[in-house]
């Protein structure tokens, strides 16, 4: 990867795309894109390979901009990210495999509950690497309702549907944003008692 945005910023720089004083932040930014992509082709080769490609597009709708309003835990490092998102997915595709469909929308009802609850409850919720001040906090609040308001109202619509797999979907994106503003939760008052 690093030979890559080499040869990316190499090329940007040349064409005069960007100047030194950007390269730092302009890299930064390619290097997260590029990680996104990656994390994203391994979530849809996985899909493919196990024909979940509707809970997959279900999935992938939801929970990054549900994370990305709401906050909560975030990896300490890019790679453990990409694990750690790899693994989820991989978790969503376990969990559908192996629940049985007479109780899949009992799980997703109590999923999409519990995590609603939660994300209403604690959100949003800053990491240690960004922070919000009183104006952002407005409005990632406001911004994390109306993500939930739409994965809960996408869910149902699923649900409505009998589309089980995709609905239960939608719920494991709402239930793990919650987990995941807990566990935010949670660091941030160690941090604050220790």
């Amino acid at each position: 990867m690093e030979k890559l945005l080499d040869l990316i910023m190499t090329r940007l720089i040349a064409s005069g795309w960007i100047g030194d004083d950007d390269r730092e932040i302009v890299r930064y930014g390619l290097e997260l894109m590029l990680m996104k992509a990656l994390v994203t082709a391994a979530m849809l080769v996985i899909a493919f390979a196990t024909h979940m490609v509707s809970e997959f597009i279900v999935f992938i709708l939801l929970y990054p901009p549900l994370r990305r309003c709401c906050g909560g835990y975030h990896a300490r490092s890019r790679i453990a990210c990409v694990i750690f998102s790899v693994m989820l997915f991989a978790a969503l595709i376990a969990a559908v495999k192996l629940l049985p469909e007479s109780l899949a929308g009992y799980t997703s009802f109590f999923m999409l509950s519990a995590g609603t609850a939660v994300i209403i409850a604690l959100a949003p919720v800053a990491a240690p690497e960004k922070s919000f001040d009183e104006a952002e906090l407005r409005v990632f609040r406001m911004r994390s309702l109306a993500v939930v308001t739409l994965a809960v109202a996408a869910a149902a619509v699923l649900g409505a549907l009998k589309l089980h797999r995709q609905m239960f979907s939608a719920s494991f994106a709402v239930f793990f944003t919650a987990v995941l503003l807990t566990a935010g939760r949670i660091n941030k008052m160690k941090g604050e008692i220790s």
